[in-house]
C-alpha cells in the first residue's frame, strides 16, 4: 500500500498562522492600490471577529468572499515574503518513501497551493473561495479530515501513515493515523492528546 504523508501549514510548515499575515498583506494590497471598498470590508470583517461579534470562521468567509474574485491580489508575492518562516520539515518532505504527500491546512486554498507547489507535494486539501453561503465550509477538524480521506478514498486508502501537525484540532485526522508527529505544540495540546490517548512524537 502506498505511504501517506501529511502536514499542516500553520505553525507546523510555517512557524506562523500564514492567515494573519495574509490579512495585513491584504490591507496594504488595497491601500497601496487605492482599493478603498476592499480595504473597509477586511477592516470591518476584522473588527466584528475583535469583538467576538462574528466566529473566526465567519471572518475567514467575509475575506475570502472579498477577495476571491480580484486579480490585483498576487499571492505568489505573500507567499515568497513568508517563506522565511518555514520550519525545516525537509526529512520527511524529501523522504520518497511517502508516495503520498498532502499539505491539508484550514488556509485558503489562494495561497496554500502556491506553499504546495513550492514544496512538492502531491496535493493541497485547504479552504476553498466560497460559492455560496449554505455549502461553505472552512477545511478545518471533521471538514479536514474528512477532506482528506475523500482524496485518499480514490487510491482506496483508509489510513495515514504519518500526520505532522502542531494543534489538537487535528484530532479527528490523527484518529485515522499510525504515527503523529508535533511541532512546537503548547502544553495544552500535550495534555489533550495525552487525555485522548492519542500517542505521539515531537519532532
Amino acid at each position: 500500500m502506498r505511504k501517506v504523508l501529511v502536514i499542516d501549514l500553520d505553525g507546523t510548515l510555517f512557524s506562523v498562522n500564514t492567515f494573519h499575515f495574509w490579512i495585513k498583506f491584504l490591507i496594504l494590497n488595497a491601500f497601496k492600490q487605492f482599493n478603498i471598498l476592499l480595504f473597509i470590508k477586511i477592516i470591518f470583517s476584522c473588527s466584528l471577529r475583535l469583538f467576538r461579534l462574528i466566529s473566526h470562521s465567519k471572518m475567514k468567509f467575509l475575506i475570502l468572499n472579498a477577495t476571491k474574485n480580484l486579480s490585483t491580489i498576487d499571492n505568489y508575492k505573500f507567499v515568497k515574503s513568508i517563506l522565511q518562516f518555514t520550519n525545516d520539515l525537509s526529512k520527511f518532505i524529501e523522504d520518497d518513501s511517502y508516495e503520498i504527500k498532502i499539505l491539508a491546512t484550514a488556509a485558503p486554498m489562494s495561497y496554500a497551493s502556491i506553499v504546495s507547489d513550492i514544496y512538492n507535494f502531491s496535493s493541497c486539501i485547504a479552504t476553498e473561495n466560497p460559492i455560496d453561503k449554505l455549502s461553505w465550509k472552512e477545511n478545518l477538524k471533521e471538514v479536514k479530515k474528512d477532506n482528506v480521506l475523500l482524496y485518499l478514498n480514490q487510491f482506496n486508502i483508509n489510513k495515514i501513515d504519518v500526520l505532522i501537525t502542531d494543534h489538537f484540532d487535528d484530532l479527528p485526522l490523527m484518529q485515522h493515523s499510525l504515527n503523529t508527529i508535533l511541532v512546537a505544540p503548547t502544553s495544552s495540546t500535550i495534555a489533550y492528546l495525552k487525555k485522548e490517548a492519542i500517542p505521539f512524537t515531537i519532532f
